[in-house]
């Protein structure tokens, strides 16, 4: 039921409200947003840390820039908490944080000052290119103008660039637009950090560059013509970039080259000054694929099924699924490809997916609440050499491969403190899969 506060009939229940929540009307533009039962994560208590540390993360750039204030007040006898760009980096201090990674307080002070720094940077001193570099950068025609930055990018030098781009929407006409990126080497890191910024919120479901020693921050004004397609093409939870979303290829021309060439842009420079990636880390893909413990084993106990296990060591090596089928881990989601070497590709497949459970058959205890793959809310997949099918349930889809050379399939967006259970059954070119038309 709409209320309206200059409604007589309304103003006691809207009175309430605020008496209840405890809101304050000012005088200055704002907004207040009351949500009665918010979702929390297992036995994680929904308080003032955790809602600070969730400020933080998504919010870093505006509070920095001096945009965005933002009080936690608990009530009772705890002191608000108060984020500006002169007390971020007191609470950062004070908050339950990871020791190592992108989350990690150090991690959040180096990224606090590259803020600050693209603030302050002369509008004469970046490094102008003026296209994006492609994903196969061998392509790109300012490839020597890039590897010329080799010494400074080693010495540790912060590199700024203004990248050019231009966009089009289908009803108007080509308009140019700009992204910054800034980008420093980093020896001490075991896997890249990159932080990605539309407007003033932080984009934070994306890791691309974890096999270099960098860290790197991309930024969209909000004004740019480029902000406008990325907000089309984010979810709902505006996590990540999503150039084959439906709202985005309905208004613009050739989303995903334009998307992809914004989004790859870290991880395709990076690859100009690092030949050789960083060391495999053993547990790279403990966070995807389950570990019973310290030294999980991968196995494959049942067709088309792939999980880990405690005893023996892992492997750092892509998981296999089927026979048919190979897994990888893609930022906060998974990349599944035809094997090598399969001589007789399958035409037809179906993908399961859920979340591990401690027994019995993880896509059994899958629940709508837990993610969809396709429908209102689905999770980020992205496709090629197929066509993707809805399944019978929200965790499958349906793979009719057409071109097994180029085909491959992934999806994004899971929850980063789950552990992710992945199944692919090769069908045969008649069979369906069971439960689907």
């Amino acid at each position: 039921l709409p209320l309206c506060m200059s409604e007589p009939a309304h103003q006691p229940l809207v009175q309430q409200c605020i008496d209840d929540f405890g809101l304050r009307f000012r005088d200055e533009p704002g907004l207040s947003v009351i949500i009665p039962f918010p979702r929390v994560e297992g036995d994680l208590p929904l308080d003032g840390p955790r809602m600070s540390a969730a400020i933080v993360h998504n919010y870093f750039y505006p509070i920095l820039a001096g945009r965005l204030e933002v009080t936690v007040d608990e009530g009772g006898d705890s002191a608000p908490t108060r984020i500006t760009t002169d007390t971020i980096d007191d609470v950062l201090g004070h908050l339950e944080l990871e020791d190592t990674g992108e989350r990690s307080e150090g991690s959040y002070r180096r990224l606090f000052e590259m803020c600050r720094e693209a603030a302050t940077w002369p509008d004469d001193s970046y490094i102008d290119l003026p296209s994006p570099p492609p994903r196969n950068v061998s392509n790109y025609k300012h490839h020597a103008k890039v590897a010329a930055l080799r010494s400074q990018y080693d010495q540790r030098d912060l590199l700024a660039f203004r990248v050019t781009s231009r966009v089009q929407k289908k009803d108007g006409a080509k308009q140019p637009t700009v992204f910054r990126l800034f980008i420093e080497h980093d020896d001490s890191l075991t896997q890249g950090h990159d932080f990605y910024v539309r407007g003033d919120l932080s984009v934070s479901a994306m890791d691309e560059i974890k096999r270099y020693r960098a860290r790197t921050l991309l930024i969209v004004d909000e004004e740019e013509p480029l902000a406008a397609m990325l907000r089309d093409s984010e979810p709902p939870s505006h996590t990540l970039w999503r150039p084959q979303s439906d709202r985005v290829t309905k208004r613009w021309v050739s989303p995903k080259r334009r998307i992809d060439a914004v989004r790859y842009a870290p991880r395709a420079l990076l690859s100009i000054w690092e030949s050789a990636p960083v060391e495999v880390q053993r547990d790279a893909l403990a966070d995807i694929f389950p570990s019973g413990g310290r030294g999980g084993r991968r196995r494959q106990d049942r067709q088309g099924e792939t999980s880990r296990r405690a005893g023996g060591d892992p492997s750092p090596d892509p998981l296999s699924s089927h026979r048919d089928f190979a897994i990888s881990k893609n930022g906060l989601g998974f990349r599944v490809r035809i094997a090598a070497g399969v001589e007789s590709p399958p035409n037809r497949a179906l993908l399961r997916v859920a979340y591990d459970t401690p027994g019995g058959d993880p896509t059994k205890s899958y629940s709508p609440h837990d993610f969809r793959l396709h429908g209102p809310g689905a999770l980020d997949v992205q496709a090629e050499g197929c066509q993707v099918n809805e399944g019978a349930s929200g965790n499958e889809v349906l793979l009719d491969i057409n071109d097994p050379h180029r085909f491959f399939v992934t999806v994004q967006g899971f929850d980063q403190v789950r552990d992710v259970h992945v199944r692919v059954e090769r069908l045969a070119d008649s069979q369906q899969a069971e439960g689907l038309d």
